[in-house]
């Protein structure tokens, strides 16, 4: 993902007269979009630099000693928005993002239904949340790659770019249309499993923390959403946060020209 974590689903609540189903969705998950990564962005940047900090030489001290040194050297060398760094390329792109994420989680799940002649207002088994998780993540690796790339190398090295352009120009530059899609497969590994596992827990605790009303109609409260979301983000991170190392790895490797250390995924994992 572009580190997204989607606020609803298209199941969550009863649509308004006004709106449809997938244009609520759209517009919700457009602004949880654009305020986890206002939130979320530093801690990313934090967690890159870590990912990406040179295996020390013997007897020699690693570049950061943990996170709140690798913030603290952050800032003192470039300053507080250093942290924010490679937010516009996720940032241009998470409209987008999310109406493709949210897109393809409702085709996938109506397609579930139509196979199981499911009826709209009955709940899918948790193997189909799952599936429809897993399908929109590799769906969504087509937009994510790239922008993961962009953002990595800015986070990585806040000194070397001016800014998403400029890292774009140098890797078509250097590696042409291919260089853009480098650590796609990486991505892949981690969107796909990951939008899985997301997906199925929100689901599975949304489903758990509803309520009864007096109609007879089972609602989900705001509080549960944000608990549902935590536990699925947990579960995303959980799952996929060691080949997330791998794809920063993979992302980062051989920017600004240096030669690079790594041939792929195996290669990365193995050192």
């Amino acid at each position: 993902m572009v580190d997204n974590v989607p606020a609803l689903t298209v199941e969550t609540a009863v649509a308004e007269p006004w709106i449809g189903d997938t244009a609520r969705d759209l517009i919700a998950g457009s602004f949880a979009g654009v305020a986890q990564l206002v939130v979320g962005h530093p801690f990313d940047t934090i967690k890159v630099k870590l990912q990406n900090m040179p295996t020390p030489l013997p007897g020699q001290p690693p570049l950061y000693t943990g996170a709140l040194d690798a913030t603290r050297q952050t800032i003192a060398a470039h300053g507080p928005l250093a942290l924010f760094r490679g937010m516009s390329a996720p940032f241009a792109f998470v409209s987008l993002f999310n109406a493709l994420l949210f897109a393809t989680y409702g085709a996938s799940q109506k397609a579930a239904r139509a196979l199981r002649a499911t009826p709209p207002e009955a709940p899918l088994p948790l193997a189909d949340h799952f599936a429809c998780g897993f399908a929109t993540g590799a769906v969504a690796t087509a937009i994510s790659a790239p922008t993961e790339l962009l953002k990595c190398r800015l986070q990585a090295d806040p000194a070397a770019f001016r800014g998403p352009v400029d890292v774009a120009r140098a890797v078509l530059r250097a590696e042409g249309l291919r260089g853009l899609a480098r650590g796609g497969a990486a991505t892949f590994l981690r969107e796909a499993p990951g939008s899985a596992f997301y997906f199925g827990v929100y689901n599975t605790v949304k489903g758990a923390l509803a309520t009864e009303g007096h109609d007879g109609v089972r609602r989900t409260s705001g509080v549960a959403l944000l608990a549902a979301g935590a536990a699925g983000g947990g579960a995303y991170w959980g799952v996929t946060y060691p080949v997330d190392l791998i794809k920063t790895k993979i992302q980062t490797d051989g920017a600004r020209g240096a030669a690079r250390r790594y041939t792929g995924i195996v290669d990365v994992g193995r050192r």
